[in-house]
């Protein structure tokens, strides 16, 4: 299965968002996780209108940030995770309430980069 093909699944899976609802614009670089899952980043746009539907198997809660706010330098945080006996640095984005962090932030720094870049 290709990439856009198990994002787009992933995606209907977890939010119940329609696949020909979402228009993909490009990915980020691979990655492998430290707790070893390889993952490809997929982009994709979606209308506003699309009612976001969380699984409650897979997801907790739903939430959203501007991309003006995820570019504010000032807003993102590194800190240090110990991690099978050595030290990882890793980055946070504190929003609402909520710490996003761990793959989701590096996925999301990762665009914020190649945004400004």
């Amino acid at each position: 299965m290709n990439r856009e093909a198990t994002a787009l699944r992933e995606a209907e899976e977890e939010l119940r968002i329609p696949a020909d609802r979402v228009r993909i614009v490009g990915h980020l670089d691979e990655m492998l996780t430290i707790t070893g899952y390889h993952v490809v980043p997929v982009i994709g746009w979606i209308a506003r209108e699309i009612e976001l539907v969380p699984n409650p198997d897979e997801v907790a809660r739903v939430f959203t940030v501007s991309l003006a706010e995820l570019l504010l330098e000032e807003r993102w945080e590194r800190r240090i995770h110990a991690w099978r006996g050595n030290e990882v640095l890793v980055w946070h984005f504190p929003h609402d309430g909520e710490d996003v962090w761990g793959a989701t932030a590096f996925m999301l720094r990762g665009m914020v980069e190649l945004l400004r870049d």
